[in-house]
């Protein structure tokens, strides 16, 4: 699961590594958090391992918002398991200024998602 424009750099990396067995699911509005559209997703897959995935670091972005909420849909839908988070870890700055720290950083966030 993801939001914005990481969703095309997940689509990327499943097509590349010809990944037929992950589902990329795309939340586009996080408020309201859209439950009933969620849920009707996850019926969809009930031995998925859920995964948010976020460009940015932890500490910014979705993640905060997302993960409660998701764990709450899970807890609705009878899963135990918890919510896995792929992407970068938290940082005081939402950009580290150099293009190959950032693209180093996000080739782990890829390589995370698709575990």
């Amino acid at each position: 699961m993801c939001s914005g424009q990481v969703y095309y750099d997940l689509e990327a990396k499943r097509a590349k590594d010809n990944r037929n067995d992950v589902a990329i699911l795309r939340i586009e509005t996080l408020c309201p958090f859209p439950f009933k559209e969620v849920i009707a997703q996850l019926k969809q897959y009930p031995n998925a391992t859920v995964t948010w995935s976020q460009e940015e670091p932890k500490n910014a972005g979705g993640w905060t918002h997302v993960q409660p909420r998701l764990r709450n849909i899970l807890d609705h839908l009878g899963r135990r398991a918890g919510v896995d988070y792929a992407g970068r870890p938290m940082l005081a700055a939402a950009a580290t200024g150099y293009g190959g720290q950032h693209n180093e950083t996000l080739a782990q966030l890829l390589k995370d998602a698709f575990k």
